[in-house]
């Protein structure tokens, strides 16, 4: 009636098992250690199987994200109006040519619901980017407050120190500059 399950789905049930095994006996900090692995190994099985293609992705510093930024933000080194926040000590980059698979992974947030100052542009942009580290194993997705153009949307920043702005709201790929939503002339932006 069953058919024998393979090594790989006794491997990944096990550590669903012990992840919840030891959230429910109150070792917190096991079944966090057991869930990373569970989705790491549930990423990989799922880009080995084709079914979830992940993103290939080199480790960069601050100093990698710093110089993408400047080449491609007009006046970004000389304002005083675009300021950078770095939340995280290590990032993963993704692979300029992955890219588009980071719009077709974590893009999902653009089905959800446009609802004025509770899940507006800001919230689209955070939902992007988390589901881009969460999903595709990658943080150097930005999130950009462009107060001179009114809107948020995402920076994404590849391991060749490349730029990509993407827009989770509209579902595609945006240029910078012009007098737009995407003016880039004031903004903070958050990694």
């Amino acid at each position: 009636m069953f058919d024998t399950p393979t090594p790989v789905v006794v491997s990944l049930a096990m550590l669903a098992l012990t992840a919840v095994g030891a959230y429910l006996t109150g070792r917190r900090r096991e079944a966090r250690q057991k869930a990373i692995e569970l989705e790491t190994s549930l990423r990989e099985v799922l880009d080995d199987l084709g079914v979830f293609p992940s993103p290939s992705v080199d480790e960069v510093d601050r100093e990698h994200i710093e110089a993408a930024l400047s080449e491609a933000i007009p006046n970004y080194d000389d304002s005083a109006t675009i300021e950078t926040v770095y939340a995280d000590g290590r990032y993963l980059a993704p692979a300029a040519a992955d890219v588009w698979l980071l719009a077709d992974l974590a893009g999902g947030v653009s089905w959800l619901p446009y609802r004025p100052e509770r899940f507006d542009c800001e919230q689209f942009a955070r939902g992007f980017g988390v589901l881009s580290a969460l999903v595709a194993g990658t943080n150097t997705v930005g999130v950009i407050h462009d107060w001179s153009g009114r809107h948020a949307y995402n920076v994404i920043v590849t391991a060749e120190q490349t730029v990509q702005f993407y827009d989770p709201y509209e579902g595609e790929f945006v240029a910078i500059g012009g007098t737009g939503k995407y003016r880039l002339e004031n903004a903070l932006i958050l990694f």
